[in-house]
This record gives structure tokens, C-alpha cells and sequence, in this order.
């Protein structure tokens, strides 16, 4: 091989080994800016998943509130029908007393406090809560049934 060869076959070899390298800088600074791109991206949807994920905990939380406001009054109206030295009556009153404190601590607090109370009161009174999760099934399970029927009604 002559010398000429060899010198045009070190420029070729050189002249791809540079294209090389700038196809390689130019991968790393293109994987670079989309890993960026990709990072904002899923930022921005995490913020607006927790922003709806906090909307529908909100409207839930004063759904909840609104409810126990509306049994407590069922509640009271009923009291007010029974005489009025009864046992009934003032058991009544204190479980309405109950609802309407419940449901603006449910309205006002915390969810994170709200769990921690029903811990709290969970391991104080265990008999007295499974007996409170039962009527409470029990009566979402009526609301529903009575939707339900409205529903078909429609």
C-alpha cells in the first residue's frame, strides 16, 4: 500500500470516527432533552392528577357532611315526636347532637385528622364502632336500594 493509501485511508478512518462522535454527542443531547421534556411532562401530570384527586375528595368530604346534616335533622324531627321526658327522645337528641358534630368536623377538618379520630375512637370503643360501621352500611345500603327504585322508576 502506498503512502498516499494509507494517508487517505487514516483521513477516512479519522473523518468517521469525528462523524461518530458527533452522532453520539448529538444522541446524548437529544436523549437528554426528551428524558427532560418526558420528566416536565409527567410532573405536570401528577400536579393535575393530585389537583382532581383533591377536588373529588373535597366534594365528597361536603357530600358526606351535607348528609349527616340532613340525618340529623331526620333525627331531631323524630326526637321532637316523642314525649318529652322520654328515654327516647334525649337518645335521639344526643345521637343528632353526635351527626351534626360529626359532620363539621367531617366538613372542617383534615382527612388525614379525620382518619386518625377514627382510629382513635376505633381503639376505645371497638364494639361501639363495628356497631356504627353496621348502621352505617346498613344505611347506605337503603339509600341505595332507594335510588336504585328511582331509578327504574325513571
Amino acid at each position: 500500500m502506498s503512502d498516499l493509501t494509507k494517508q487517505k485511508a487514516r483521513e477516512a478512518t479519522e473523518a468517521i470516527r469525528e462523524t461518530g462522535k458527533a452522532a453520539l454527542h448529538q444522541a446524548r443531547d437529544t436523549a437528554e432533552e426528551t428524558a427532560k421534556t418526558v420528566r416536565e411532562t409527567a410532573g405536570d401530570a401528577v400536579g393535575a392528577i393530585r389537583d382532581r384527586a383533591g377536588e373529588a375528595a373535597e366534594t365528597v368530604r361536603r357530600s358526606a357532611a351535607d348528609t349527616g346534616e340532613k340525618v340529623a335533622s331526620v333525627i331531631r324531627d323524630r326526637a321532637e315526636k316523642q314525649d318529652d321526658d322520654s328515654v327516647q327522645r334525649r337518645l335521639l337528641e344526643s345521637v343528632a347532637g353526635g351527626m351534626d358534630s360529626l359532620s363539621h368536623r367531617v366538613r372542617e377538618g383534615s382527612l388525614s385528622q379525620l382518619v386518625a379520630d377514627a382510629e382513635g375512637f376505633a381503639r376505645r370503643n371497638p364494639l361501639l364502632f363495628v356497631a356504627g360501621a353496621a348502621l352505617a352500611g346498613f344505611a347506605i345500603a337503603r339509600m341505595t336500594q332507594g335510588r336504585s327504585a328511582r331509578d327504574e322508576a325513571l
